[in-house]
C-alpha cells in the first residue's frame, strides 16, 4: 500500500473560482499598467488553481511579463513561484523546479525568508516526485535552516515531516520516525494541530512498517480525535488515507478498505487526479488481499493508465506489478512476467529499493487465483 507522507498545504477552491470574474473586471478597468495589474494578474493566476491550469499558468506569464518590464522584483519573484505551481499541477515537474529557482534567486535578493522557506519546499516537493530523494532532503534542510532563522516554527515542522517522508518512503523507518518525532515536537510547541495530526498518523505508519502494531495503534489513538476536528480537507484525507495503510499493514483488510471508501470521497471533492488515483491502488490492494481478484484486476488496470498519464512513479510500478502477479496466476504467465518486469526495471531505474525486493520475489508469494 503506498502512503502520503509529504506535509501539504491547504487551498480552497471554491472560495478562488469566485473570485476570478471580479479580479479580472478591476483588471480590465484599470487605467494604465503598473504594479497593482501585475498583483491583480498574480491573485486571478492564483484564483485559477486546482480550476484551469491553463488560465493559471497564462495570468501568471502575464503578470511575470509586466513586471520585469517594470523591474518590479516582488511580483516577478511571485508570478515565477506561480508558475511553478502551475507546472507541478500539470505534473511537469523539472519546468516546475526551474521556475522555482529562478524565484528562489530573487526572492535571496529581496531577503524574504518568509517565501524562501515556501519555495524551497516546493522545489523539494518536486524531486521528491521526480523520485531524486536527496535532493529533496537536500532542499528539505535548507527550509528548515531559513526557517529556524525566521523563527516560523510551523514551516520547520512541515518540512521535517517532509524528510520524514522520504525516509518512509525508502523504508528507512529509523530516519523517518527520527524526523516525524522532531517534527511533532515543533508542532507541539506552538499548538499546531494540523501539524500535529501529520505526525502523529506519520509515527503510527512507520510503526506499522516496522511491524509494531500496538504502537501504531496507540499513535493512531491519539490522531483520530485531532483529525476529526480539523477543517483542511487535504490534511484529513492524507491523515485518512495513511490511516487505511496502517490497518492494511496490521492486515485488517475490512477495515482499511472502509478508511479507503472514505479517503475515495474526500479525494473526489477536492478534485487532485494524483490522489484519487493513489487511493483508487489501495482500494485495489485491499480487495486482492481480501480475495476478491476480479475487482482488484479491473481496478488496477484503471489506476496503471492514470498513473502513466501522470508521471506517477510510485502507483505505477505497484500496479503494475499487481497485475502482473495476478496474471501469472490466471495463468497468462507470459504478459504477467513481462508486466512484473517492466515494474522491476522502473524501480532499478528510479534506484526504489522498497519495490526491488518484493517484486523480485513476488510469484512465490501470491495467493492462487
Amino acid at each position: 500500500m503506498i502512503t502520503l507522507a509529504v506535509a501539504m498545504a491547504a487551498c480552497s477552491c471554491l472560495v478562488r473560482a469566485q473570485n476570478t470574474d471580479s479580479l479580472k473586471r478591476v483588471l480590465w478597468s484599470a487605467k494604465k499598467a503598473d504594479t497593482t495589474s501585475v498583483g491583480l494578474m498574480a491573485r486571478i493566476s492564483a484564483a485559477y488553481t486546482d480550476v484551469n491550469f491553463d488560465s493559471m499558468l497564462f495570468y501568471a506569464g502575464s503578470g511575470l511579463g509586466l513586471a520585469q518590464t517594470l523591474h518590479y522584483e516582488k511580483g516577478w519573484a511571485y508570478s515565477l513561484r506561480l508558475l511553478g505551481l502551475g507546472y507541478e499541477h500539470k505534473n511537469e515537474y523539472e519546468k516546475a523546479i526551474a521556475y522555482f529557482k529562478d524565484a528562489l534567486v530573487l526572492y535571496e535578493q529581496l531577503q524574504d525568508k518568509g517565501q524562501q522557506t515556501l519555495v524551497l519546499r516546493s522545489i523539494a516537493g518536486n524531486y521528491y516526485r521526480l523520485t531524486n530523494y536527496q535532493a529533496a532532503i537536500d532542499y528539505n534542510n535548507k527550509s528548515i535552516v531559513i526557517s529556524s532563522q525566521n523563527n516560523d516554527l510551523s514551516q520547520e515542522g512541515l518540512a521535517l515531516i517532509d524528510i520524514g517522508g522520504i525516509y518512509t518512503d525508502q523504508t528507512n523507518f529509523s530516519q523517518a520516525l527520527n524526523y516525524y518525532l522532531q517534527g511533532l515536537k515543533v508542532f507541539e510547541q506552538i499548538a499546531d494541530y494540523r501539524g500535529m495530526s501529520l505526525s502523529l498518523v506519520n509515527i503510527a505508519t512507520v510503526y506499522s512498517g516496522m511491524g509494531n502494531y500496538k504502537m501504531a495503534e496507540e499513535y493512531l489513538n491519539k490522531a483520530i480525535p485531532i483529525n476529526e476536528n480539523l477543517k483542511e480537507r487535504e490534511v484529513v484525507f492524507a491523515n485518512i488515507l495513511n490511516m487505511g495503510v496502517v490497518y492494511g499493514d496490521m492486515k485488517n483488510y475490512a477495515r482499511a478498505l472502509s478508511v479507503f471508501n472514505k479517503a475515495a470521497i474526500l479525494a473526489d471533492s477536492i478534485g487532485d487526479k494524483g490522489w484519487e488515483n493513489m487511493v483508487r491502488a489501495n482500494i485495489a490492494d485491499a480487495y486482492y488481499h481480501l480475495g476478491d481478484f476480479d475487482t482488484s484486476f479491473a481496478i488496477y488496470k484503471t489506476v496503471l493508465e492514470q498513473a502513466k498519464e501522470l508521471n506517477d512513479t510510485n502507483v505505477l510500478i505497484m500496479s503494475e506489478s499487481y497485475l502482473g502477479r495476478m496474471l501469472v496466476k490466471k495463468g497468462r504467465t507470459a504478459e504477467g512476467l513481462q508486466s512484473l518486469l517492466q515494474s522491476l526495471a522502473i524501480a532499478r531505474k528510479k534506484q526504489m529499493n522498497q519495490y526491488i525486493f518484493d517484486i523480485a520475489f513476488v510469484p512465490d508469494r501470491t495467493p492462487t487465483l
